[in-house]
């Protein structure tokens, strides 16, 4: 009896066996080419759109961080102008008792500035009892660029003796052009009423009562808007009304 002896062949395939039929793949509908490139059109549009919209977002959130800069520094610039403007006040509050007189000639070095202020008062403004006015100090101040004797400036010792020589000085020295008296103001407010001046003075011409206080013009009473015409008040109607 003859052996029978079977031999398998390592890595046969399913073609190797005559009968095997592979299995059936599902099949899918294939779509025309327009459609598939509506589809990828689509996908195209649907990514742009979100890719503005996420740029619209960020430029929206730059914008209301940019917006939040700028209110914190109005907000920050309109305090520090407030506690400017609370500094000066202190300022011109601790020189409430200080007048700066202007063209008293300086004889020397070693002048007696405060003898000198008080002749001044005495003889120019018509203050018999001037000698009799208390002085904190009297100082000359820096020279002058434009060459002219050095102003002067005063500090009362009471308020009263202060205005009392301030009230006579319009009329005082309304023909004495070469002397001026003034109170003193900070720097900032000084350069303020300086500008203001040439319109006070025309106000006056135009015979409106108008007068300096601190820092702006009043006239009849309301501070000076330059967009309203001011109405023509004579100075000396009004003060007929007062007497």
């Amino acid at each position: 009896m003859s052996e029978q002896t079977s031999h398998c062949t390592p890595n046969a395939g399913p073609t190797s066996n005559p009968g095997y039929q592979p299995p059936l793949l599902p099949s899918f509908p294939s779509l025309p080419l327009s459609q598939t490139d509506g589809v990828r059109s689509n996908i195209t549009m649907e990514m742009l759109f979100s890719a503005v919209n996420i740029m619209n977002q960020r430029l929206e959130r730059i914008d209301f961080v940019n917006e939040f800069g700028r209110k914190l520094h109005r907000r920050n610039q309109y305090r520090k102008n407030q506690l400017k403007e609370e500094y000066l006040k202190l300022q011109s509050h601790s020189m409430k008792y200080n007048l700066i007189f202007g063209g008293i000639i300086q004889t020397d070095e070693e002048e007696d500035t405060e003898t000198i202020l008080k002749n001044f008062i005495k003889t120019e403004l018509d203050i018999p009892d001037a000698d009799e006015i208390d002085f904190q100090n009297v100082h000359r101040l820096r020279p002058r660029r434009d060459g002219k004797s050095r102003n002067t400036i005063a500090r009362f010792t009471h308020y009263k003796d202060h205005e009392r020589v301030k009230k006579v000085v319009p009329q005082k020295l309304k023909l004495k052009p070469r002397f001026t008296v003034n109170q003193q103001y900070p720097t900032e407010i000084s350069n303020r009423r300086q500008k203001l001046f040439p319109k006070l003075k025309e106000l006056h011409r135009r015979n409106i009562r108008a007068s300096f206080v601190y820092d702006q013009i009043i006239v009849n009473g309301q501070p000076y808007d330059p967009t309203r015409e001011e109405p023509h008040i004579p100075i000396h109607n009004n003060q007929a009304g007062h007497s």
